[in-house]
């Protein structure tokens, strides 16, 4: 999702061209005098700064946007001028030509998030609110992708501090972590299946789910024998994967 440099319309290189001599006019004003009191210095600078923006805004807007990879471009453009509205709106486009772009969803989905935090106060919680309808919009479309599922999860435990919540959508994950060839979901790694069930564990044992917290820390553990968090955990909570007759899913089953 690189952005790469475009020629522009000579309209906006004027005006681009404009905000340059701009901003070369306020430095050079600042080297010649050195009677500048430190508030003038201060204000040229922030001139300075002003003009920066309108020429970065200018470049985002004038990037190509006929493809999706074009709109990838102009949203991490808006992004690295922290104008999140806009790249927003660029992401929507990207789902609305091709529902299932999940990574377009995540991204839409975090910038909201990250918006909201940059507002703060109500807005904050308004946008995590959104943010968290993208991604169950975009499970109607794909309901049976492990990797919405652990979003979904991820946002209720992570962002929203709501582990119940957040327990039964990681449930879907593991339910769908096989994958889904008819709808070309492809099967979780071995890594990822066992962070999800990792993340089955933490949120099961902090609402008093122990059983099951065990049970998720030896699969995970099955999955990545050298996962340390979930031998740590099953230790703690003195579980066995043997006692519990937890079977080892890597393993074939023999005839």
């Amino acid at each position: 999702m690189k952005v790469f440099e475009r020629e522009v319309s000579n309209r906006a290189m004027a005006m681009i061209s404009s905000l340059l001599l701009l901003t070369l006019v306020s430095q050079s004003a600042i080297a010649s005098k050195e009677s500048h009191t430190s508030d003038k210095a201060q204000a040229t600078k922030a001139e300075s700064s002003s003009a920066k923006k309108l020429f970065d805004k200018a470049r985002c807007e004038t990037l190509p946007q006929q493809s999706s990879e074009d709109l990838w471009n102009i949203a991490e453009c808006f992004r690295d001028q922290k104008d999140y509205r806009q790249s927003v709106a660029s992401l929507r486009q990207i789902v609305r030509k091709d529902p299932q772009d999940i990574e377009a969803v995540f991204v839409l989905a975090w910038m909201l998030w990250e918006e909201g935090r940059f507002i703060g106060g109500r807005e904050e919680k308004l946008r995590t609110r959104k943010a968290l309808q993208e991604l169950k919009n975009a499970r109607i479309i794909n309901p049976t992708h492990w990797l919405l599922d652990s979003e979904i999860g991820d946002f209720y435990f992570l962002r929203m501090n709501a582990p119940d919540l957040a327990y039964p959508e990681y449930i879907k994950a593991r339910e769908h972590y096989v994958g889904d060839f008819a709808r070309s979901v492809e099967e979780a790694s071995k890594g990822r299946k066992s962070s999800i069930e990792n993340r089955i564990a933490r949120t099961a044992e902090l609402i008093g789910r122990k059983g099951e917290a065990v049970e998720a820390s030896c699969l995970a553990l099955y999955y990545d024998p050298d996962d340390k968090e979930a031998d740590e955990r099953i230790k703690k909570l003195s579980g066995s994967c043997d006692r519990k007759g937890i079977k080892d899913p890597t393993k074939k089953p023999a005839h």
